[in-house]
């Protein structure tokens, strides 16, 4: 398993893409926030991977300001959930903070959803530098 990114959507040859954890060479990323968006981005278990703090240190260390990640698999529906407030948030111009905030709250406020572990994963990473 890999975590690529690449200035090139279209550029799906191994030289069009830059692995964000190997950062080799260092990969910069020109973002204000990141999203890592998949399951377990914080806490992933494989033995050739880092641990989800760590995979946001990384996207932090190749130059994201901020970065939200989930600290263990998230139940797909109360994601998608979770994702639309936190973009109409974040479209409202409301800080990455805020909109984590309002997406949490309003996801703990869907009966289906009350539960910690559906509203609870997402973490906020950012540069104290």
């Amino acid at each position: 398993m890999a975590l690529v990114a690449t200035p090139d959507p279209g550029a799906m040859d191994e030289e069009g893409r830059a692995g964000l954890l190997a950062l080799k060479p260092p990969l910069r990323l020109r973002a204000r926030l990141a999203v890592l968006s998949a399951c377990s981005t914080a806490a992933l278990g494989e033995e050739d991977s880092l641990d989800p703090s760590r995979l946001a240190e990384s996207a932090l260390a190749a130059g994201a300001r901020k970065v939200i990640a989930t600290l263990w698999d998230v139940d797909s529906v109360a994601s998608s959930q979770f994702a639309q407030h936190f973009y109409a948030a974040l479209r409202q111009s409301q800080t990455p903070e805020a909109a984590l905030r309002k997406a949490m709250e309003r996801l703990r406020a869907n009966p289906r959803f009350t539960h910690p572990y559906y509203w609870a994963p997402y973490a906020l990473y950012q540069r104290s530098y």
